[in-house]
């Protein structure tokens, strides 16, 4: 289990407690400030949000968890959450990293829709995965003329031989 890779004791009620404890002290001090990404519409509106936390034993790992507005409310409350134990080296061999621009290779199947994407689609990286393979959360910019803004979005996993990470121009700083 992710929670016990990271060094928290889960076998007595009063241990999941700190626990709990521990992860949601991580989770208010980044909430505020992590971005979240749009989930889906129907029939409230979903988003995720995910950051890096730290476990008892130092290990690094990202916690998604994915809030919902419910209809005639304005807070958004937790419905759920993951945790991803990033494994000590691998994230240095992955194809792509965090807010990577991509493009497809292949038409994908939508997960939220009976869409079919089409392949040449561009989109964001917005997780990486290790476990129990390599993969990413990609949030693709669907054309869409009928729409205001002319576009839409769908979240997809794709692995890597799936898309081409697009070169981005070097940063220029003044010196």
């Amino acid at each position: 289990m992710a929670f016990e890779a990271m060094g928290y004791d889960l076998d007595t009620e009063q241990n999941r407690a700190i626990a709990a404890q521990a992860i949601i002290k991580q989770l208010r001090q980044a909430i505020l400030t992590a971005p979240a990404t749009f989930a889906r519409v129907s029939p409230h509106l979903r988003f995720n949000v995910s950051i890096e936390i730290q476990g008892l034993n130092g290990r690094q790992g990202r916690l998604v968890s994915v809030w919902q507005i419910d209809q005639n409310r304005e807070v958004p409350r937790l419905v759920t959450n993951w945790l991803a134990v990033y494994q000590d080296s691998a994230y240095s061999t992955m194809k792509a990293t965090l807010y990577d621009q991509i493009q497809t290779l292949v038409n994908l199947q939508s997960d939220f829709s009976d869409r079919t994407i089409s392949k040449g689609a561009i989109g964001t990286i917005v997780e990486c995965y290790t476990v129990p393979e390599e993969g990413y959360a990609v949030d693709l910019k669907i054309p869409e003329p009928s729409l205001v803004g002319g576009s839409t979005y769908e979240n997809v996993i794709l692995y890597p031989d799936q898309f081409i990470v697009i070169p981005q121009p070097a940063e220029i700083t003044a010196s």
